[in-house]
């Protein structure tokens, strides 16, 4: 077991105390004298001042997994964390100086399978790897990072585990600390230990089980889901976990029980000394209880409270959809004229063509530097206040890259969707659903909230069973993609991916290829980059979409791809940390200088690296010196004056 707490922030990172007192119950837990749990343990804990940092962290747990016969990991965590593209962060002590004083939950998942867990055990089917989370999982207004660790760099085969994944609360939302007994706790990993220690009867499982009466994943699961959000509404705050048990029976046992014994207590009792912190020391939504989030004095006001965002997701969304505006039906363009304002035509050819509100891209409040294209490709840009137009001339565009302020970001692009850039929102690329009518986050977490969170990993179920027969938003598969990987069910990305290269006109995206492929690879057509993918072998059986499959899914070679590169960051995160596909040199260099958000960025220094790895041209725009329609984008009262009652009146797709 690896019992990892940091208690001790600087800068706007509040101090969680209560992360050091479940680290000391937790190792008393795993080192009791007891033969179902014999436990070695290693605690980084910033206990004596020592601080928690990357390379402590790296060399300390390097040692210990590489040094022993493993069949079952357990990882717990308690400190700040937060979400940025998809991924989960924890933070460590320095996270106020460096970026890079983080760990990337999805990578060190990932690593984890490289070190033999359960290899020598004959006894069990697979490794086991728990991975418990105890922290916030808001996403953060800063501009930088962070970029986290892998915190194992061991290369070698990877070997299938069973994974159980516990976190305290879903993407978008904190986690809390009260004050038990006159210390303080963190509210998830207490009801956790409350369950473990055998005290709590709906934690057990009496019946159905070789090793009844015993507390197992599944039961823990049940138990937490109910518990932690009573305990929490106790304090008038919210707290929902996301729990996904995948160690299977009869080896998900964590403690067994003697047959005769009697809990002490039950579920929804809160327990007896627990209270408030007392105020002042603290900050969290409410004011009540400290939150293990990112804090200053006050809360931080985020993007989504903002009202000049929503009111610019609204017009946005008001432009996109409207029937008459931007145009009613196809519209036959002559971009020659550099006197026409209107219209501007960026990319290697400029052909006269017809634009309609499917070759509608991107619209953004601003004037992009450069554009960057694949070669072949070219884009029209079209000024309709109080927005930028670009519109895709080819099919084929699968991404575009938008220069300003010296920072490139890749949009995608996909069928049925626009996506969307604002000045006062950067990295960050909100995308509309046209047929829908609603916006998707997955590369914009800054506007994700408690009520607008992204799903649970362990929604992924249902939410692809809500995808079959027909459903053809390429983003929603993307999205449970995803959501599997974070789970470690690749078995389940493979089946996707085997579904998608067959039942799909569009094609199958890279990042669901990404995650389960067993080689990638890229070719010169022409003039353009394609990515093509060997998928591996996968069963329907058990699944949603069971019966729209065949009984088998052999393995492929050769599936061409949509898209060269992932869209999230998550992605290349994945892509980066994956070096047994081998990867071509450019492409792996140019993974590096990815930044830490939501969207793939990258800083103009890395242009270069970009143009090398995927033969894009760079486009300058000769016009991006003259502001548009600066009378319409400086004032508040401009834009109310000329959408504001319409937009209350008739559309509504921030409150959807």
């Amino acid at each position: 077991m690896i019992l990892i707490a940091v208690s001790k922030y600087k800068g706007a990172y509040q101090p969680l105390p209560g992360t050091l007192t479940c680290a000391a119950r937790l190792k008393r837990w795993a080192e009791a004298k007891d033969a179902d749990r014999n436990y070695e343990v290693l605690s980084v804990t910033d206990q004596g001042g020592v601080p928690v940092s990357r390379d402590r962290l790296e060399d300390e747990v390097s040692v210990f997994v590489t040094t022993r016969f493993i069949d079952r990991l357990v990882v717990w965590f308690g400190g700040h964390g937060l979400i940025r593209g998809l991924s989960q962060m924890w933070l460590l002590s320095g996270i106020h100086e460096r970026t890079t004083e983080a760990v990337d939950v999805f990578a060190f998942t990932r690593a984890l399978q490289r070190i033999n867990i359960g290899k020598f055990n004959r006894r069990l089917s697979a490794g086991q790897l728990s991975i418990i989370s105890d922290c916030c999982l808001t996403p953060v207004r800063e501009v930088d990072g962070p970029y986290g660790t892998p915190v194992v760099s061991r290369v070698g085969e990877y070997r299938k585990l069973d994974f159980d994944r516990f976190t305290s609360t879903a993407p978008g939302a904190s986690s809390f600390q009260v004050s038990r007994d006159g210390k303080s706790t963190c509210l998830f990993t207490d009801c956790l230990l409350g369950a473990l220690s055998g005290e709590v009867e709906e934690a057990i499982m009496r019946s159905d089980h070789r090793h009844s009466p015993a507390i197992v994943n599944h039961s823990l699961d049940r138990y937490l889901a109910g518990e932690v959000p009573k305990r929490a509404a106790e304090h008038s705050e919210e707290m929902r976990p996301d729990i996904v048990p995948g160690i299977h029976p009869p080896d998900n046992v964590y403690l067994k029980l003697p047959p005769g014994l009697k809990p002490r207590t039950s579920a929804g009792n809160v327990p007896a000394g627990e209270q408030e912190l007392e105020p002042g020391i603290f900050s969290a939504s409410e004011g009540r209880h400290r939150a293990q989030t990112t804090a200053t004095g006050e809360p931080t006001d985020s993007w989504a409270d903002d009202p000049d965002i929503a009111f610019r997701l609204d017009s946005a969304a008001l432009h996109i959809n409207s029937p008459s505006s931007p145009f009613g039906a196809d519209e036959w363009v002559f971009p020659d004229s550099s006197a026409d304002r209107q219209w501007q035509f960026l990319g290697s050819h400029a052909p006269s063509a017809y634009v309609n509100e499917k070759s509608l891209a991107v619209v953004c409040d601003f004037e992009p530097d450069a554009v960057a294209l694949a070669a072949g490709d070219g884009v029209l840009l079209r000024r309709k206040r109080p927005f930028v137009e670009i519109h895709a001339l080819q099919d084929t565009i699968s991404a575009i890259a938008l220069l300003k302020n010296d920072r490139w970001t890749l949009v995608p692009r996909f069928p049925g969707t626009v996506a969307a850039m604002f000045a006062k929102l950067p990295r960050n690329v909100p995308l509309f659903d046209k047929a829908e009518v609603r916006w998707d986050l997955i590369l914009c977490d800054a506007l994700t909230t408690r009520t607008r969170a992204v799903p649970r990993v362990s929604d992924a179920r249902d939410l692809e069973t809500e995808l079959y027969p027909d459903d053809r938003n390429l983003l929603r598969w993307i999205r449970v993609a995803y959501l599997y990987a974070l789970a470690n069910d690749f078995s389940s990305v493979a089946r996707i991916a085997q579904y998608m290269s067959v039942g799909f006109a569009e094609g199958l995206p890279f990042d669901v290829a990404l995650l389960c492929a067993t080689k990638l690879y890229w070719r010169i057509e022409g003039e353009r980059l394609v990515a093509y993918a060997d998928l591996p072998a996968a069963s329907p059986k058990g699944f949603p979409g069971e019966w729209l499959s065949s009984d088998t899914m052999p393995s492929k070679a050769n599936v061409r791809l949509r898209g060269i590169a992932p869209i999230a960051a998550a992605g290349w995160g994945f892509l980066r940390h994956e070096r047994l596909w081998g990867t071509p040199g450019p492409i792996l260099r140019f993974a590096e200088r990815i930044s830490g958000d939501p969207v793939t960025g990258f800083d103009r220094s890395s242009t270069p690296d970009f143009a090398a790895a995927f033969g894009y041209q760079i486009f300058e725009n000769d016009r991006a010196a003259r502001p548009i329609y600066r009378e319409i984008l400086g004032s508040q009262a401009g834009y109310e004056y000329l959408w504001g009652a319409h937009v209350q009146d008739n559309f509504d797709t921030w409150n959807q």
